[in-house]
């Protein structure tokens, strides 16, 4: 079953039409299999087949509740349709994946809240295209703390800096 899984990712990447075909028999060979149910999920997302996205991401996770790729899939298929109500919910399952916890800092979480006189560390946890999204945030941000402290990737630092001279 899990050889089947495998089979279906390397016929996608090499173009076959008979992905989905693949991906039915293997969760057809092992029902309960949390990979092929997640395979199901990604392949309904790469479709724009929301309905069928939901069904299988849900059916994962009640196989696999921990699993933080289930939750994700489900949250960017609320999210790229605009339901940030229940999306962000599940995008917060990004921070159980190994690597985006930084467990060389003290202080706590921020959630959003005021935090005046405060300095606020913002990690650019996400690719290029997700920092220069939501850099524009930040000028927001620093007015509900005292100071904020941008971290992120070398190639960025130039153009942010120059962008957000404040911070």
């Amino acid at each position: 079953p899990v050889s089947q899984v495998n089979l279906t990712a390397a016929m996608e990447t090499a173009g076959l039409p008979e992905v989905g075909q693949a991906l039915r028999r293997a969760v057809a060979l092992a029902p309960d299999l949390p990979d092929a149910m997640l395979s199901m999920a990604r392949y309904a997302s790469r479709l724009s087949d929301w309905i069928r996205l939901d069904a299988w991401a849900r059916r994962t996770l009640s196989v696999a509740p921990g699993n933080a790729d289930a939750a994700l899939t489900l949250a960017q298929g609320f999210l790229v349709r605009g339901d940030t109500k229940r999306g962000w919910p599940y995008w917060e399952a990004r921070l159980s994946r190994p690597g985006l916890i930084r467990s060389d800092l003290s202080g706590r979480r921020w959630n959003g809240e005021a935090v005046a006189g405060s300095r606020l560390l913002l990690h650019c946890e996400q690719g290029f295209g997700e920092t220069l999204q939501f850099v524009r945030l930040v000028p927001i941000a620093a007015r509900w703390s005292g100071r904020v402290i941008l971290e992120t990737v070398r190639e960025l630092a130039p153009l942010l800096s120059r962008s957000l001279p404040e911070v």
